[in-house]
């Protein structure tokens, strides 16, 4: 628990910190794409490297745990809040290196990065169209769908961990399905990353992304307040197929209830909580062992709840 007299030592520690943002008592529903979850007792926002490994480091001195969020995509906050939070959103940056290689902070949107690649003439991430989060988080999770992953592109990412702020090659970070095994391994932080891609005709990227999102309308609650797919797709079977054949589209908990258009969402009706989340994560994937043999794990990320 993080009492008053450890949050006000943090704060005179950091409050002189220069590019870090230090904030209390700071509502996180409205900072998730699921518009769930409770207040953070403190809430960092680092603005350069140099700034989140001074946040890093001090809250590692004084034994304080803490989250990381950018985009607040893919995650669910507890309804109890959380104590720290640590916002990559500040590391915005994108620089150009070469022709084809460009280097990206971990706070960059997506949804903002593709449009400038595009203008670039440059393709590699297209695919990730649609996807709502930062490159931070599509780094650290591997983000992918229509058979690409972030880790195709990456050259290098720039890290943040217990040996300081230092480039590691993306043949270190060992990228699997929905994971860098680095990252986990080191409990590590995404500062940035450069990525190497490809020329190619900006109207083709174009229309590439148009026949992307296109599709995605079609099949998911994009609309909606969700925090993207819940479960990994099984290597037997996508999970919202099974979601499907076990009947559960449509079924609720509270205001949380499983997506009509694509059973691999959950979406908040209105007021949902994170309990109710929770209780419909677990009665979801135990009715789906139950009809099918296949133990559903959950790709969101649980701040304060487990999933």
């Amino acid at each position: 628990m993080l009492h008053q007299g450890l949050v006000d030592a943090l704060k005179r520690e950091l409050i002189g910190v220069p590019h870090l943002d230090f904030l209390v008592d700071v509502a996180l529903r409205g900072r998730t794409t699921f518009k769930i979850g409770g207040r953070a007792k403190v809430f960092l926002v680092p603005k350069t490297p140099e700034a989140l490994k001074a946040a890093l480091s001090s809250l590692s001195s004084h034994g304080i745990g803490y989250h990381i969020i950018g985009a607040g995509s893919n995650v669910l906050i507890g309804d109890q809040g959380l104590d720290c939070v640590v916002d990559i959103g500040g590391l915005n940056w994108v620089k150009e290196l070469d022709g084809s290689t460009i280097e990206v902070g971990a706070g960059v949107r997506l949804k903002r990065l593709i449009p400038l690649l595009i203008k670039k003439g440059l393709s590699g991430i297209e695919d990730l169209s649609g996807i709502p989060g930062t490159l931070g988080g599509a780094v650290a999770m591997n983000a992918g769908a229509n058979g690409v992953c972030m880790g195709d592109v990456v050259k290098e990412v720039l890290i943040i961990d217990q040996s300081g702020i230092r480039w590691m090659s993306r043949e270190e970070m060992g990228f699997g399905y929905r994971t860098a095994g680095a990252i986990e391994r080191q409990h590590a932080v995404v500062a940035g990353a450069r990525l190497k891609l490809r020329k190619s005709n900006p109207k083709r990227i174009q229309q590439r992304i148009k026949a992307i999102m296109r599709r995605r309308y079609k099949r998911q609650p994009l609309g909606g307040k969700s925090a993207g797919c819940i479960f990994k797709n099984p290597a037997e079977i996508p999970a919202g197929v099974l979601i499907e054949a076990s009947g559960l589209k449509g079924y609720h908990v509270g205001d949380a209830y499983v997506s009509r258009r694509h059973a691999n969402f959950i979406l908040n009706r209105k007021d949902a909580r994170a309990k109710d989340v929770v209780e419909l994560v677990w009665r979801v994937r135990e009715k789906v062992f139950k009809d099918h043999g296949i133990w559903l794990e959950p790709e969101i990320k649980g701040l304060g709840v487990r999933l």
